[in-house]
């Protein structure tokens, strides 16, 4: 598999120094839902129309920070989950994280990584459940696994480790829980800094 490198160092377009010289992060952020799957909703509030502006923000962010990024929809679209992580393979990806909010009247953030320890991502997925969840002012709830029959239990999880690619699932808080969707609303260009800073760090360490 193809990753991405450059040698020396780089002036992006905000003026900031990008590390480069080692593994860069090449991602593809995969905004949940979208076209005829709105994802859970609330009050109006619709997970496949937050998760598509929340990934665009993280894009901005992870390009001012040097990295390489693709997005499997940039509209009201639907993607298939097994198409959403080919292209993850067909653009030579070292990440996919696919974004989402969660409901169930619960409240904060968690990240899911692979139960395949080849493409487990524990510690990058607990600096982002951390970081995202301070960022928002909610409940961290923890980098977590789960078991299916065929291994990983979430198709986007399982499919690119299957591909060779990492995969994290991000939960933004619970769209059903009002302090968390007014937070996500609110503070998403905080949460979307963190979360693009967390990932160059983890790249950079």
């Amino acid at each position: 598999m193809l990753i991405g490198r450059e040698q020396g160092s780089a002036v992006n377009g905000r003026g900031i120094v990008a590390r480069v010289g080692k593994e860069r992060p090449v991602v593809v952020l995969d905004a949940g839902h979208g076209g005829s799957d709105s994802g859970a909703t609330s009050s109006g509030v619709k997970e496949k129309d937050l998760t598509l502006q929340y990934a665009k923000k993280v894009k901005n962010e992870l390009e001012s920070r040097g990295a390489k990024v693709y997005m499997t929809r940039s509209d009201d679209t639907y993607v298939s989950l097994t198409d959403r992580t080919q292209k993850a393979k067909d653009k030579d990806c070292n990440l996919f994280i696919s974004l989402h909010i969660n409901s169930g009247g619960a409240s904060g953030t968690e990240v899911y990584y692979s139960v395949n320890s080849k493409y487990a991502k524990k510690k990058l997925a607990s600096k982002l459940a951390e970081n995202i969840s301070e960022a928002l002012g909610i409940n961290n709830r923890g980098a977590k696994t789960r078991t299916g029959s065929n291994g990983d239990y979430y198709s986007v999880i399982r499919t690119s480790a299957a591909h060779g690619i990492p995969g994290l699932i991000v939960e933004h808080g619970f769209i059903d829980n009002s302090t968390d969707r007014n937070a996500l609303q609110n503070r998403m260009d905080e949460a979307a800094s963190e979360e693009a800073r967390t990932i160059v760090k983890y790249w950079e360490q």
